[in-house]
């Protein structure tokens, strides 16, 4: 699952959960489903760090996490309403879940050699609130991109690319440009936000 630089905010502003739990919740389905419209589906799942249950709104499919809403806000026509025994079934999904996830870490596993912690990263160029491209940037380890700046010298070779044919476009383009830098640990299921530059910002530092 995927985050959009606006779930990742909502994430952030809405609740006290960390994002990948969030994540793990929905994907372990420890959710109840309230129903769905053209915006995506609206999942109830209980926050155990605010202590009341919150709306992960999802596209189709589950393959990105759009935002965050509380339990109070209005929800649209079709979406059933959050009730008592809606959220004491979202208490129970959470706490099934929690139990399962340690049992499974009471299983004894392989010992495997001490390596690097990788991080995968891509970069998204945007235009609006649109993204127009996005590429893979391939995997660095985790301790060599601790700044900013080490993190577009690696990107160089590719943000290189991207700038000189925004720039051969500026005019055309229409809209203001930005580019979103993401990041996963190496095997995890989706990306989170790093950065987000303005194209004059990237531009200067390249």
């Amino acid at each position: 699952m995927e985050l959009n630089w606006h779930g990742f905010k909502r994430v952030r502003g809405r609740t006290r959960m960390l994002t990948e739990d969030v994540v793990a919740i929905i994907l372990a389905e420890a959710v109840v489903e309230l129903g769905r419209d053209s915006r995506g589906e609206f999942l109830l799942f209980y926050s155990p760090r605010d202590k009341s249950t919150k709306i992960a709104v999802v596209s189709i499919g589950r393959g990105v996490l759009l935002s965050i809403w509380e339990s109070s806000f209005q929800l649209p026509q079709g979406v059933s309403k959050v009730t008592a025994k809606l959220e004491k079934e979202a208490r129970g999904k959470l706490r099934n879940f929690l139990i399962e996830r340690a049992k499974k870490k009471l299983i004894p596993g392989e010992v495997k050699e001490s390596k690097p912690a990788l991080y995968d990263l891509e970069i998204s160029v945007c235009v609006g609130d649109i993204v127009v491209y996005r590429r893979d940037c391939g995997q660095v380890e985790k301790n060599k991109i601790k700044t900013l700046e080490e993190i577009l010298a690696f990107l160089r070779p590719i943000t290189g690319q991207m700038l000189s044919v925004v720039e051969d476009n500026l005019f055309s383009i229409g809209g203001p440009v930005t580019y979103d830098i993401r990041f996963k640990t190496h095997g995890a299921e989706f990306f989170r936000p790093m950065y987000h530059l303005k194209h004059e910002t990237l531009l200067r530092m390249a």
